[in-house]
Order: structure tokens, then C-alpha cells, then sequence
């Protein structure tokens, strides 16, 4: 979801895009309960773009991030759920800035992740 700043005379509007790689493993399985430890890669980009400035521009940078999660899940083989908690770690931390004005965005050197997904299978018939 884009994200609208203000900032001395204009706006800063920063986008993220970004997709997932993620790796499991998982310790205990009980039934259609499961627990899971997982990690992989955040991978996208990241943009902002500044309005209302005397020279207004737009930057892309790439975004990397490593996640640590846990994840409980459970359901059956059509239909399933998962609970994940997690932490961001940034191969780089990008910020942003104005010239003359401050800073825009300063990226924390860790974020947080929680989420609750819900997922179905289709079985493939060839």
C-alpha cells in the first residue's frame, strides 16, 4: 500500500512491491496441526517519489530482506490456514531523503511480521 509523507513544502509517496521466497522446516506435526520454522528472502522494489519541491524526483532502489518466522498451521489437504510471526532483517537498509529539507524515510534496522493466511489446493490433472 503506498504511503503518503509530508515533508517541509511537498509530499514524498513510497511504494513497496516485493515478493517471497520462503523455506520450511517443520519439528512437530500432530494430526492437521503443524508448527513450522521458516526463512528465505524478501526480494522487490522500492520507490519514492517527491511532489511540490523545487526539483522533484523519483528513486527506485532494490529491497532485500531476510525473514526469521514461526509458523503454526493447520486444515486438510484442500483447504488449510497459517499463523506467522516473524522478523525482517534488511540486507540493506535504504533511506530517503530531501535535499535541504530532512530525511523522508529512514528504514528501521529490523520490521516485524505478522500474518494469517488462508490457502486451497487444486489438483492438477494432465
Amino acid at each position: 500500500m503506498p504511503k503518503t509523507l509530508t515533508l517541509g513544502p511537498g509530499t514524498v509517496r513510497e511504494r513497496l512491491l516485493s515478493g517471497l521466497v520462503r523455506v520450511c522446516y517443520t519439528p512437530l506435526r500432530a494430526d492437521m496441526l503443524r508448527l513450522d520454522l521458516c526463512s528465505g528472502a524478501f526480494i522487490g522494489l522500492m520507490t519514492a517519489e517527491g511532489q511540490g519541491y523545487s526539483r522533484n524526483d523519483r528513486r527506485m532502489r532494490p529491497w532485500i530482506a531476510l525473514p526469521v518466522e514461526v509458523a503454526f498451521a493447520g486444515g486438510t489437504s484442500r483447504v488449510g490456514w497459517e499463523l506467522v510471526a516473524g522478523a525482517l532483517i534488511p540486507a540493506r537498509r535504504n533511506d530517503f531523503g530531501i535535499y535541504g529539507v530532512g530525511v523522508a524515510y529512514q528504514s528501521p534496522p529490523i520490521g516485524g511480521l505478522l500474518s494469517l493466511r488462508v490457502f486451497g489446493t487444486v489438483p492438477l490433472l494432465w
